[in-house]
């Protein structure tokens, strides 16, 4: 529990009201938020709605000042109550305990107050930080490091020599480390190249459900601090993700490919390989980048290129049954005229 004078202090806020409220938790206006909870609005239009739930406070944009309820005035509500909610959420699967139906090998180093969960398989010499989580079902493969104060949740692979930050958040059926698709065609068939690098996590990445990351030929897949992987992402050997990145749900980056800081990567969309992306780039919905995109481009479409020529490109397309019937019109008109020409 936390006052409203704490609470504004903490995200660096305004209060109009009582600032000795004491909040319990957060909730939401569309859901009904339960007594002693702070819910948000981002936009003045739902003031009205917000004072209707119960509520003990709002978190509202700047120039909201008077309200039947508590305010804090923030510049930007949204992020001011992500930063709330995570005050009283709880961290799953915080036991600070090891199970003993865990497998840890005996060289592996386990950090104070880790939560080792049933099932778990932590293998020789793997170094597991501070306040780490491992959930059910999890495999560690050796040599590997993990920060303080990760997650990672059921049934998720991290192969050997991968090297995982602080803050690093891995949910179920991610396998991280894993061979990359690297083979040599030759007479008689493919060679498979010997995958002999490693996946490098750096700190405060969250990486959802069913997730794949390939290790490198040779040197390290990298996946810049603060990047965020949505569900089914595949990232291809040797591919290196800058700081800050957003990759939404079933991104494929292709192996070797350059990916710089936040860059935005929107459902659906693929990088081939050997591409490299700028910084502060976005690729809209099902895009295929095919070639190397400069800083600060919005870009969309297959093959992906700069999204105004690309939507002028769709508009167009979107006449051609129009074009198609004029110029069937005209050739019928051009036959009559054709026809008149021979009786002159």
């Amino acid at each position: 529990m936390k006052t409203l004078g704490q609470l504004a202090e903490f995200i660096d806020a305004v209060v109009s009201g009582d600032r000795s409220i004491v909040i319990t938790g957060t909730g939401s206006i569309f859901q009904g938020a339960a007594p002693g909870s702070i819910t948000f609005i981002d936009d003045p239009s739902l003031l009205a709605s917000a004072e209707k739930t119960s509520a003990a406070a709002i978190i509202v944009p700047l120039g909201i000042e008077k309200s039947s309820k508590a305010l804090l005035i923030s510049e930007n509500p949204k992020a001011a109550f992500a930063r709330i909610s995570a005050l009283f959420a709880q961290r799953p699967l915080c036991t600070f305990d090891i199970s003993p139906l865990a497998s840890i090998h005996e060289t592996a180093s386990v950090g104070i107050q880790a939560s080792i969960h049933p099932y778990a398989v932590i293998s020789e010499n793997v170094s597991l930080g501070n306040e780490s989580i491992i959930g059910p079902g999890v495999f560690i493969g050796k040599n590997s490091i993990i920060g303080s104060c990760c997650e990672i949740h059921a049934n998720a692979v991290i192969e050997d020599h991968t090297i995982i930050g602080n803050n690093v958040i891995i949910h179920g059926g991610s396998v991280i480390g894993a061979d990359g698709f690297g083979f040599v065609t030759a007479p008689g068939g493919h060679i498979k190249m010997p995958q002999l690098g490693n996946v490098v996590i750096e700190d405060d990445v969250e990486i959802f459900a069913n997730v794949t990351i390939a290790r490198g030929t040779a040197g390290s897949t990298v996946i810049g601090s603060g990047s965020k992987l949505g569900d089914a992402v595949h990232i291809g050997h040797n591919a290196v993700i800058g700081r800050n990145c957003i990759l939404v749900a079933q991104v494929v980056v292709g192996g070797s490919s350059k990916l710089g800081s936040n860059v935005t990567l929107a459902g659906k969309a693929g990088i081939t390989d050997h591409v490299s992306i700028g910084n502060n780039v976005t690729l809209s919905a099902c895009s295929i980048a095919l070639k190397d995109i400069d800083d600060n481009s919005f870009f969309s479409g297959h093959p992906a290129m700069d999204h105004k020529k690309d939507y002028r490109i769709k508009a167009a397309i979107r006449r051609t049954p129009e074009l198609l019937k004029k110029v069937a019109d005209l050739e019928r008109k051009m036959k009559v005229l054709e026809e008149r020409l021979k009786d002159i």
